[in-house]
């Protein structure tokens, strides 16, 4: 019951933090990996309940889904990395290089936190 009860939690905590107000393109990629840590919990919770199919188990995970939510999640972290070396480099201060990395990692982090968001216990 507790477990069902944290996953609810932090689902609903992943939920509400995609859009964070950032002024400028560094504080928003800092912000995004704040976001992509909390989704990424949900999905390490869910990966850490049984499989689906395990008798006697009232909460459960699909494995299907876990390997979905373990790819998103790299393509995720490998954006968030990316993203954070572009605005920290001063070559590219002020251009719109740091605005698209700025995109690209929250368009990333949305992907990953509508898929815990969606996560359904069976």
């Amino acid at each position: 019951m507790k477990r069902i009860f944290f996953l609810a939690i932090a689902l609903a905590l992943c939920a509400c933090a995609t859009n964070l107000p950032a002024t400028t393109p560094a504080q928003g990629v800092f912000a995004a990996r704040g976001v992509f840590s909390g989704a990424l919990d949900v999905a390490n919770r869910y990966k850490a309940l049984p499989p689906c199919g395990t008798p006697m188990v009232i909460v459960c995970s699909t494995p299907a889904v876990v390997t979905t939510l373990q790819q998103v999640a790299n393509s995720t972290n490998a954006v968030l990395d990316s993203a954070e070396a572009t605005v920290r480099n001063p070559a590219f201060a002020g251009s719109t290089a740091s605005e698209k990395a700025l995109a690209a990692a929250q368009a990333a982090v949305e992907a990953l936190t509508a898929i815990t968001g969606t996560l359904k216990l069976q």
